[in-house]
């Protein structure tokens, strides 16, 4: 009997012997697939983290250039107004923009008034004299009068 015990005794001792190398070699195992997912996930949040920095100094780039466009179609359609407006109210105006107001008497109907800022000639624009462009009453209206 002491041959079957020691048999036995060996083989139990044998099979726990290869149970413990095989929950080594799984310790390792899943240590190793830990880091290297942890190192795996690392390197995709350092690529995304500077992907995502350098989208968002793109899109800076571009708002930057969309402001310097939209404040340079302002200055130019506040140029383009004021040259639309009289002499004497861009002179007197300065910098700022000014909107004539109509006035209107009462009983006029304000469908009827709707009238286009009147044209600036090149003289009046360089500043010279204009006493000789200012309209003259027309032969119609002095007919009225009389």
């Amino acid at each position: 009997m002491v041959n079957k015990e020691s048999l036995n005794g060996a083989t139990t001792q044998s099979h726990d012997f290869r149970l413990h190398t095989i929950d080594n070699r799984e310790t390792q195992l899943l240590t190793r697939i830990h880091e290297w997912v942890k190192e795996y996930c690392d390197e995709i949040t350092i690529g995304e983290t500077r992907n995502s920095r350098k989208k968002v100094i793109e899109i800076n780039h571009f708002l930057d250039i969309q402001r310097e466009e939209s404040e340079d179609l302002q200055a130019s359609s506040l140029i383009a107004m004021t040259s639309l407006l009289p002499a004497e109210t861009v002179e007197s105006s300065g910098p700022q923009t000014a909107v004539p107001q109509d006035t209107k008497e009462e009983g006029e109907d304000a469908t009827t008034t709707d009238t286009e800022p009147p044209e600036s000639s090149a003289t009046e624009e360089e500043g010279e004299d204009t006493a000789d462009t200012v309209p003259c009453e027309s032969s119609t209206e002095s007919t009225a009068a009389s």
